[in-house]
C-alpha cells in the first residue's frame, strides 16, 4: 500500500507516456474490435490526446476524466456481472475486482481483456433472460446527467470509455507489476476478495437480517439482481415483501428497492406508481435534464393493517443531486393530481447526494433541499432544514 501511494504522489520517472504501458498495437486491436461492433471511431482522440499522456500526472490525477464517467462508466457495468444461474458473478479483468485469473504480465491481461469484452456472451437477467456481450452492456454517458462532459464526447461516449477504461486498467496492472512481482500481490489480492467482496452480499443480508428485521418498511439503493433474488429467498423474504422498480436494470445493476414488513403490510404493494411519478416530471426539453436512470425510482401504494394508505418511494440521487429536488417535485406533483392518493401518507427513504456547498446547476446544495421538502409540507429524520456545521 505504501509502495501504491508513493507511485500516485510521487511517481518520478515511472510517470511514463501512456502509449509506454497500452501499446500501439493494443489501440489497433481494440480500434478492428470496436469498429466490428459498431462503435464510432476514436482514432483522433488516442492520438491527438490520450497516448501522449503521462499515466500519472495527466491521467490517474486528471479529475476532468472523473467528472465525465469516461473511465467509471465502463467499471459501473463491467467491473462485476452477475448471470443467470451462476452464484458467481464474472469479473473483468482488472486490478480492483474479484477477478482470480493471471494478470503477471501485460500480454495476459491484454489477451483476457479484449476476450472478456467482445467474446463471451453472458445470461443477463432482464425483463427476458438475454445474452449480451460486456460491450453491448454499455451505455451512453449523458450531458444532462453529467454535465462536463462535451457534445462531442457525448455522442461517442461508449467507444471513448471503452479506451479510457482500457488505458485505466492497463496502467494498473502496470504498476501493481512494477512495484510487486505477481506472485506477491495477487495471492495478497485473493485473500482480501475472499474476505472483502465474495462474502458482500452474504454480510449485506446478515445486516439486514440481524439489525433490520423488525423494521416496518426499508427502502434501499443501488441493490444489485442478485442481492434482490437472494434475499427474496432467503429468511428476509418471509419476513417481507420485497419490491423492485418495474424497469429494474439488471445491466446497470444498481435498483432502488423497498422492502414491507407483512405483518405491518399483509396484504403487501397496491400498485407500483413509479411512472406515475417520472410522467410527472417538467415536459419537453426539460424532462431531459433530470438525471435518473432506469432502476432509479421505485415508487409504490401500500395499506398498513390498521387502514393507513402510504406512498413509498426509495430513490437513488446522481452523484451531483441534481436530480433529488425535481424527483421530490414529481411525487409531490403525483399525489395532488391522484386523487386516491391526495390523503397517503408519505414515506421517501433516499440518497440525496446533496453538499454543504452547492454549485448552481453542477452540485446540490443540501440547504436549498431542505427548502424545497419543507415546502412541500414534509420533514427529515434531519429535522426540516438541515443545518450547516
Amino acid at each position: 500500500m505504501e509502495k501504491v501511494e508513493g507511485f500516485i504522489e510521487n511517481p518520478g520517472h515511472k510517470d511514463i507516456p501512456v502509449k509506454e504501458v497500452f501499446h500501439e498495437q493494443m489501440f489497433t486491436n481494440l480500434e478492428k474490435r470496436m469498429t466490428e461492433v459498431g462503435m464510432n471511431n476514436v482514432r483522433s482522440y488516442w492520438e491527438d490526446d490520450f497516448k501522449n499522456r503521462k499515466i500519472v500526472s495527466n491521467f490517474l490525477k486528471d479529475s476532468s476524466l472523473g467528472n465525465k464517467r469516461l473511465i467509471s462508466m465502463l467499471d459501473r457495468i463491467t467491473n462485476t456481472i452477475n448471470v443467470v444461474g451462476s452464484n458467481e458473478p464474472i469479473c473483468r479483468p482488472t486490478v480492483i475486482n474479484m477477478y482470480d485469473g493471471d494478470l503477471g504480465s501485460m500480454e495476459k491481461w491484454w489477451s483476457a481483456w479484449e476476450s472478456f469484452l467482445f467474446d463471451k456472451r453472458l445470461l443477463i437477467k432482464k425483463e427476458n433472460e438475454e445474452s449480451m456481450l460486456p460491450c453491448e452492456m454499455l451505455q451512453q454517458i449523458k450531458k444532462s446527467k453529467y454535465p462536463a462532459i462535451t457534445d462531442a464526447e457525448e455522442k461517442d461516449s461508449i467507444p471513448l470509455q471503452t479506451l479510457c477504461g482500457a488505458i485505466f486498467d492497463a496502467i494498473l496492472v502496470h504498476m501493481m507489476n512494477t512495484l510487486s512481482t505477481p506472485d506477491v500481490w495477487q495471492r495478497l489480492k485473493r485473500t482480501m476478495v475472499e474476505a472483502l467482496n465474495k462474502k458482500k452480499v452474504p454480510n449485506t443480508l446478515a445486516l439486514l437480517n440481524k439489525v433490520y428485521i423488525d423494521s416496518d418498511i426499508i427502502t434501499l439503493q443501488e441493490v444489485s439482481s442478485f442481492l434482490i433474488d437472494q434475499a427474496k429467498d432467503g429468511p428476509l423474504g418471509q419476513t417481507f415483501w420485497i419490491y423492485a422498480p418495474g424497469d429494474m436494470d439488471a445491466v446497470r445493476d444498481q435498483n432502488s428497492v423497498i422492502m414491507l414488513n407483512k405483518l405491518t403490510f399483509p396484504e403487501g404493494m397496491t400498485s407500483e406508481i413509479t411512472q406515475l411519478v417520472v410522467a410527472s416530471f417538467p415536459k419537453g426539453e426539460s424532462v431531459k435534464k433530470v438525471p435518473v436512470a432506469a432502476g432509479d425510482i421505485n415508487a409504490l401504494t401500500a395499506k398498513d393493517r390498521y387502514g393507513v394508505q402510504y406512498v413509498i418511494v426509495s430513490f437513488h440521487g446522481d452523484t451531483n443531486g441534481l436530480a433529488t429536488i425535481p424527483v421530490n417535485d414529481a411525487i409531490s406533483k403525483t399525489m395532488a393530481n391522484n386523487a386516491e392518493l391526495t390523503d397517503n401518507k408519505l414515506i421517501f427513504g433516499l440518497d440525496a447526494n446533496t453538499y454543504e456547498n452547492g454549485l448552481i446547476g453542477k452540485k446540490q446544495d443540501v440547504l436549498e433541499w431542505g427548502e424545497n421538502y419543507r415546502n412541500h409540507g414534509m420533514t427529515s429524520c434531519w429535522g426540516e432544514v438541515p443545518q450547516k456545521k
